[in-house]
């Protein structure tokens, strides 16, 4: 597992801005206690790694106030062949974050729990790894944001997320 804290501070109106994002997005942006970032790729400026549309049902099913960060018309995925879960990066206010990690780790259980159809393991089958970036933002600008990049197995996230909010917690 690599859990690496980065100096980086993300200005959310400028960010939007820079986006061109419409005014019902921007809105909606600005409430939000969670966003998802595009990373862009090569020519594709509004890029999200594949199945984020799904990550985002799934937070708003739990009730999470989430928005991604691009127009519904420009909205692209990348499909990259490879046994890496990208989720990207991901902005999420201070006290969202326990709710948002407790649903993240619900998220990627669902989704690698059932990598294998059999009960026994197949020594031949690697891991599932999972890669994003989580900027914690403090919802009342009374302390400084902090960026967090997680790699590992999908099995290491939990003992991350800890790491991730113990951190938070004590600066």
């Amino acid at each position: 597992m690599k859990l690496t804290q980065i100096d980086r501070c993300t200005d959310i109106s400028k960010l939007i801005s820079d986006i061109g994002l419409s005014d019902s997005i921007s809105e909606s942006a600005v409430s939000a206690d969670v966003l998802i970032v595009p990373f862009g790729y090569n020519d594709a400026p509004n890029v999200f790694p594949q199945h984020i549309d799904e990550l985002f049902r799934f937070c708003k099913d739990n009730k999470l106030k989430i928005e991604i960060l691009v127009d519904d018309d420009k909205y692209e995925e990348i499909v990259l062949n490879s046994h890496v879960m990208r989720l990207g990066k991901i902005i999420v206010k201070d006290l969202a974050l326990p709710l948002f990690i407790s649903v993240l780790g619900a998220y990627i259980y669902e989704k690698t729990c059932n990598d294998l159809d059999t009960d026994r393991v197949v020594e031949s089958v690697s891991p599932t790894k999972v890669e994003f970036e989580i900027e914690v933002i403090d919802s009342l600008q009374q302390r400084k944001s902090m960026t967090f990049k997680f790699e590992g197995e999908a099995k290491e996230l939990t003992k991350a997320t800890k790491e991730i909010k113990k951190i938070w917690d004590g600066h």
